[in-house]
């Protein structure tokens, strides 16, 4: 691994020519929505087989006559069934846990370990952009062991990359998860931290998804320059009209000819329009972009 240079952080200074600054009065997002999944229905297992075993009698006139006796014989099934009463206590659908600072973490139904993603959420200030609970909640349900990382309520950016990095060792460390398998995920200005993470901790992060990606004033243009030490493959999300804040999809181009520059392996998505403003496209859990998403981390963490 390459040794990561130290990564920018948001100063004051003015944007990147091709990016307007961000509006100081951030859109209020639109209530998170949670579908509820109905489990499978599971068929009972039969706890033993029955055998007959045949027994030859000799009556007096000389015949022979069969006669049945019925055996009870435990089946493979039961034979095996102290893992049954090891994991009667595991939860059998998703759980999700709400922490002190507003994170989230959630975990998939039956025995683990499980592949785990880290969710990073977009916003400014007190405005949180994107869907927590709903992010969590959809990812456990895809069989991830998510968390959702609730950062600081500041406009600037200073100290945030290391909350992130310090939700990462949360999740890495979660007795349920696979270390082996982690996956990290961000919208917008958590676009932006996700890519610096991956920078600064490639040997933890195994697959990155950047939705939209943030400018962060000048600190992504200073943040492609650092791209050498990251060595999982990264995706990237955007709609065609997310240009109202900021120009996201020009910021999306810029992050993926960085890479590519680079060698790396990474791969742009522009989807349709949506709606008047293509960022809300992530503000929730939904298609086009999430089969995707799931798609992505099934092929590299699955």
């Amino acid at each position: 691994m390459v040794p990561a240079t130290p990564l920018a952080t948001i100063s004051e200074g003015p944007s990147s020519s091709h990016s307007p600054t961000l509006s100081d009065t951030p859109m209020p997002l639109p209530s998170s929505i949670v579908t509820p999944i109905t489990p499978p229905t599971l068929l009972p297992t039969p706890s033993h087989l029955t055998m007959a075993v045949v027994t030859k009698t000799t009556v007096p006139d000389g015949q022979i006559r069969l006669e049945e006796a019925p055996v009870a014989r435990a089946s493979p099934r039961a034979e095996t069934s102290k893992p049954q009463s090891l994991f009667a206590d595991l939860p059998n659908e998703v759980t999700v846990e709400q922490l002190s600072d507003g994170s989230y973490v959630c975990r998939p139904a039956g025995a683990g370990p499980f592949p785990a993603v880290l969710y990073n959420h977009g916003g400014l200030g007190t405005i949180v952009g994107g869907d927590l609970p709903g992010t969590c909640r959809s990812l456990a349900e895809a069989g991830y062991l998510a968390h959702s990382k609730k950062r600081q309520e500041t406009r600037q950016l200073t100290g945030h990359l290391e909350e992130v990095l310090d939700g990462l060792k949360q999740l890495r460390s979660h007795p349920d998860a696979d270390a082996s398998r982690v996956g990290v995920m961000g919208f917008s200005r958590g676009g932006l931290l996700t890519l610096q993470a991956a920078i600064a901790q490639p040997e933890n992060i195994h697959a990155v998804v950047l939705m939209a990606p943030a400018h962060g004033k000048s600190a992504m243009e200073r943040t492609l320059r650092q791209v050498s030490p990251i060595d999982d493959p990264v995706r990237v999300f955007v709609s065609e009209n997310d240009q109202t804040q900021a120009n996201h999809v020009q910021i999306s181009h810029d992050v993926e000819d960085a890479l590519s520059a680079a060698g790396k392996d990474v791969d742009l998505t522009i989807y349709p329009p949506y709606g008047d403003d293509g960022h809300k496209l992530f503000f929730l859990v939904q298609e086009p972009y999430w089969s995707d998403l799931i798609d992505f981390f099934d092929e590299v963490l699955g």
